[in-house]
Formats: structure tokens, C-alpha cells, sequence
């Protein structure tokens, strides 16, 4: 069995820092993001 993805593993695939992932992630601050 292969280990879920944390969200360090995000936002290391994706090129930012975890806390940038988080907001991404975190349907109150997504705009904020997106932005």
C-alpha cells in the first residue's frame, strides 16, 4: 500500500511552500490565492 500525500508532498510537486498549499487548499483563504 503506497502512503497518502501530505501536504508538504503538494507543495513540493507543485513549487511552493506548504503554507502557499494550505491557503490553495483552504476554501476560505482560496481566493486570496487565486487572486
Amino acid at each position: 500500500m503506497t502512503a497518502r500525500a501530505n501536504l508538504a508532498d503538494v507543495a513540493k510537486a507543485a513549487g511552493v511552500h506548504a503554507s502557499t498549499a494550505s491557503r490553495a487548499l483552504n476554501p476560505d483563504t482560496r481566493s486570496v490565492v487565486s487572486a
